[in-house]
């Protein structure tokens, strides 16, 4: 069981929004707000462990240090 699926839906969202900086009213914070908590910790599972994901989200160099840190 990762970590992600051990907290809250509402910190997986905060998570979110401080690794990828973005605002709490953005449309991709809106509707990553909106997955069940299991979908938020599988997304947040990818955005770490899957360079792919990282691409497909354009995730910026600034971004992936936060990430690998």
């Amino acid at each position: 069981m990762s970590f992600f699926s051990r907290v809250s839906g509402s910190y997986l969202s905060q998570i979110w929004r401080e690794l990828l900086d973005i605002a709490a009213d953005a449309p991709s914070t809106l509707a990553f707000d909106r997955l069940k908590k299991s979908e938020k910790a599988a997304q947040l599972e990818s955005l770490v462990s899957e360079p792919a994901t990282r691409e497909a989200l354009g995730v910026t160099e600034e971004q992936a240090s936060r990430i690998a840190n």
